[in-house]
């Protein structure tokens, strides 16, 4: 099997948020045993490279996410790195948020408008099914006078976070894989 490159690292990190949603969506759960990491470019490279051939060597014929979780290298958990000389890990759940976590604080992650709105963290619906305005969504007393507002502003409806996308299907047994055959 070819080596994963930097640029597989870097994608990777790029859609860390998104996948870590989607695993959360499968019940993933973060249950190994911690341990001590080193912060490096060398280090990272070779968790993944552990953590993918033991993915692909595996001949059972289980879930992708089972083999996902059986593989993954001991001590590799959710967590941040404190800046500069001497720099510490923080192992923590990652979430949304501004100062409710340690890594939050150092590393504050911003909504979107979509979020706000409801949305996943997955970002991962194009184009969403639509339900109509609910007076009761709303935290606050809704005037009369407001709701045919909202009513007249969205008039096709807002957009329903709970459904899967309009058009939205499953991976359909496709999955990542870095093997360029």
């Amino acid at each position: 099997m070819d080596r994963p490159t930097v640029q597989h690292l870097w994608t990777y990190l790029e859609v860390r948020d998104a996948a870590r949603a989607a695993l959360l969506a499968l019940d993933y759960t973060d249950d190994a045993a911690a341990g001590d990491m080193r912060f490096t470019l060398a280090g990272m490279l070779s968790d993944m490279d552990r953590w993918l051939t033991g993915i692909k060597g595996d001949p059972g014929g289980d879930a992708p996410i089972e083999k996902i979780v059986r593989h993954r290298p001991q001590g590799l958990t959710d967590a941040c790195w404190t800046r500069g000389i001497g720099a510490k890990k923080i192992e923590e759940p990652q979430v949304e948020g501004i100062n409710n976590t340690e890594c939050n604080t150092l590393y504050p992650v911003w909504t979107s408008p979509r979020m706000v709105a409801g949305a996943d963290v997955a970002n991962d619906i194009v184009k969403c099914r639509k339900r109509p305005v609910i007076r009761g969504d709303y935290q606050v007393q809704v005037t009369d006078r407001q709701f045919a507002e909202l009513q007249a502003t969205f008039p096709t409806g807002v957009c329903d976070w709970s459904q899967p996308g309009a058009g939205q299907q499953g991976l359909a047994g496709t999955w990542l894989d870095f093997d360029p055959t």
